[in-house]
């Protein structure tokens, strides 16, 4: 590599030609004369502009930056193009003013008048040395970012594959998703969207064949549950929201098929019911049998069971007092500081939730059966200790 040959007897420059020059610009007036006998209206150092203040005065006095005009006004001429401008002005531009949208953008400058980009100049190299240095930063994060995406496509292939139940079950949605996956335009943010969906997929897959387990007269419910499920998950979106995610695991938890639920219910009535004495033995017997279908059956109107109301507030991982209800009691969460900043509609009943500026909508209501909550999150009593007291039954 070649050492930099920016040089005059002011200054001079110790790095290679490809790095950022470690000398100032210089603003001595160049002493040199032009074949025409006038002086050059350059600077030390740096290459002569071929126009003459005298013999092309109309040309270099056009104001363009506001000094072209002055008698001492010194021009720079670039090398990419042929233009001349006034070195105070054009240094200015080079540099940039930061507070211009223009500068969020890593690229060249261009000429001020023909838009050609700057590559070669003495005067702005290390301006272009350094702007050439992030492009190539940036041109290496983007060819990281295909990587992962390569890779991404890849792990996401080969799940696809392995998913036997969505391919049996669904095989026009498993075409799809291949499709999508395959798709070179399809970006790193869709493929990790695409790896909930598969991951989502699987289990609905494995629901749709399991149902053939139930009785005939609750399989037909089930199934329109289940379809009703697949078509909020087809929805076209960009993420899950978080609460999109919880609201699909609040539906699947719904649509869980338990057909011995039935057989357990049946052999408990069938010893309340005999004619034979109760004795305690049959009271033991019974109580167990309770105790078993209270972690299964859903408890307090949320439809879900008891073991599924703990596992989805802990997955959601909030305080008290972030769990609300519409007015049809279908029930959904808050995050963040648990007030509500903006209104929405219930994906059950399509009734109006949320609310506006930490507010809730008047029809809509605590959940205390989700976390035990006496005091929404956000209110004026949720500094009182009672509101985040240990989980007293719910985590008995």
């Amino acid at each position: 590599m070649e050492p930099c040959y920016w040089r005059c007897e002011h200054y001079a420059c110790s790095k290679l030609c490809s790095e950022p020059c470690d000398r100032p610009p210089c603003n001595v007036p160049c002493p040199k004369q032009l074949k025409c006998g006038h002086p050059c209206i350059g600077l030390c150092g740096e290459p002569c502009p071929k126009k003459c203040r005298e013999c092309h005065k109309d040309e270099v006095n056009e104001i363009f930056f506001g000094f072209e005009d002055d008698d001492d006004a010194r021009f720079v001429q670039l090398e990419d193009c042929g233009h001349i401008f006034e070195t105070e002005g054009m240094d200015t531009y080079m540099t940039g003013d930061h507070h211009s949208e223009e500068q969020t953008a890593i690229k060249l400058k261009v000429c001020p008048k023909c838009q050609t980009p700057i590559r070669k100049n003495l005067r702005y190299g290390t301006i272009i040395n350094k702007t050439l240095d992030e492009i190539e930063k940036v041109k290496k994060m983007i060819k990281g970012a295909l990587d992962l995406q390569n890779e991404t496509k890849n792990r996401l292939l080969k799940t696809l594959q392995e998913m036997v139940e969505i391919r049996r079950n669904f095989p026009d949605e498993y075409s799809m998703l291949k499709d999508e996956i395959e798709n070179v335009e399809t970006p790193l943010r869709t493929l990790l969207n695409l790896e909930n969906k598969i991951l989502f997929y699987k289990k609905i897959a494995k629901l749709f064949t399991n149902i053939s387990k139930v009785d005939d007269g609750e399989r037909k419910a089930l199934k329109n549950r289940l379809l009703e499920i697949k078509k909020w998950l087809e929805k076209t979106r960009t993420t899950f929201t978080e609460q999109e995610l919880s609201d699909l695991q609040c539906k699947t938890a719904k649509a869980k098929i338990t057909p011995t639920i039935k057989i357990e219910i049946e052999a408990i009535r069938n010893v309340l019911e005999r004619s034979k004495k109760f004795t305690e033995e049959d009271e033991n017997f019974v109580k167990a049998k309770l105790k078993e279908l209270k972690e299964s059956l859903p408890r307090s109107g949320l439809d879900i069971s008891e073991s599924e109301r703990k596992m989805i507030v802990q997955a959601m991982g909030l305080q008290r007092g972030h769990w609300f209800k519409c007015p049809n009691n279908h029930v959904y969460c808050i995050t963040e500081c648990g007030g509500a900043m903006q209104s929405s509609t219930c994906p059950e009943c399509h009734e109006v939730i949320g609310g506006a500026n930490h507010h809730l909508v008047p029809t809509n209501r605590l959940a205390p059966e989700m976390d035990g909550a006496q005091y929404a999150a956000w209110s004026d009593t949720a500094n009182n200790l009672q509101n985040f007291e240990d989980l007293r039954e719910f985590d008995n």
